[in-house]
């Protein structure tokens, strides 16, 4: 979030709900970066491993899995900084109760979605940590905590929706 205010409400003048879930978005888009790095450095080590005769055995499925895991837990840090595709070409040229309107719809949708989103996700990994699930393939792992992240991020990602949703129905500015 910026103290730009043309982006939206400086961070400190956000109620601490939103101030917890900005540091909690921030918290999620710093891991996402992480694990990206993670990424690079194993692809890295997968790279000089094959240059020297060997391989990272489970290398391409770790690789996945953090790929998977950054995206989503970075998903809401990425929405509240407005780096998400959203209307604005749309928006710019509206009047601003049309914006609103405009807002209030797109924000209603995606909050409805990624509650859903969110409430699968949640179900899935639990589901799979109750059934004892593994992974396939060159190693063998419980998958729920390899899921976990993924829905993390879509909890998170469904806050943020929601709580911009709340903002803009109070007649406030956005954050994004």
């Amino acid at each position: 979030m910026s103290d730009d205010p043309d982006r939206g409400v400086r961070a400190a003048d956000l109620p601490a709900a939103s101030r917890w879930l900005d540091a909690a978005c921030t918290a999620g888009g710093w891991l996402g970066a992480g694990l990206f790095a993670a990424v690079a450095a194993l692809m890295v080590a997968q790279a000089t491993a094959r240059a020297l005769g060997f391989a990272v055995v489970g290398g391409d499925e770790i690789t996945g899995w953090l790929s998977a895991s950054a995206g989503f837990v970075a998903l809401a840090y990425t929405f509240r900084q407005g780096a998400l595709i959203r209307m604005e070409l749309l928006l710019a040229r509206l009047d601003e109760s049309r914006r609103r309107v405009a807002e209030l719809v797109a924000l209603g949708i995606g909050s409805l979605w990624t509650a859903y989103m969110a409430f699968a996700m949640v179900r899935f990994v639990w589901q799979n940590a109750v059934f004892h699930e593994r992974s396939t393939g060159l190693i063998s792992v419980p998958i729920w905590p390899v899921q976990a992240p993924a829905a993390l991020g879509t909890v998170l990602l469904f806050l943020a929706f929601a709580e911009q949703f709340v903002r803009v129905a109070q007649g406030e500015r956005p954050v994004y």
